[in-house]
């Protein structure tokens, strides 16, 4: 009778390890997104406001997959080229981040940065969402915002 209870009280803690495991996998591949959504985030904020292109998507790679490391973004105009970036994070594994540029009006663009795992198996766990907006407040034309 005690090895019965024994043995139920082990599948009980052993089913717990199993959640706990699988729980801090997902925060790691979390917390990786969300740092990498943010760094993005920056870049984006980085771009001189007549630099910024409307265009990308949150769902696709637009045009294609980024790889370079460190991400490269613009071109040597310093232009907004690319609406993606995938990188090697160690220990965790490759993240996606993928951002769309709407312009509002001339002045103002809504920006909205995504970024998860490419792990099927907490790729949606690990998802993280950054949203801002850039405007232009120089009266002039738009081209001469910084």
């Amino acid at each position: 009778m005690a090895i019965v209870i024994l043995a139920v009280g082990l599948i009980g803690v052993t089913n717990l390890m199993v959640v706990a495991a699988s729980s801090n996998i997902a925060a790691n591949h979390a917390t990786a997104a969300a740092s990498e959504g943010s760094e993005a985030m920056e870049m984006l904020k980085a771009i001189p406001f007549r630099n910024l292109r409307a265009g990308g998507s949150v769902t696709a790679d637009s045009p294609s997959q980024n790889t370079s490391d460190p991400p490269v973004i613009t071109d040597a105009g310093g232009i907004l080229t690319k609406w993606n970036m995938y990188r090697q994070v160690d220990g965790v594994g490759l993240m996606q981040v993928r951002w769309q540029i709407t312009a509002v009006d001339s002045k103002t663009f809504f920006i909205d940065v995504v970024a998860q795992s490419t792990s099927p198996i907490v790729s949606a766990r690990s998802r993280a969402e950054f949203t801002t907006f850039r405007t232009c407040t120089v009266a002039a034309p738009p081209m001469s915002c910084p």
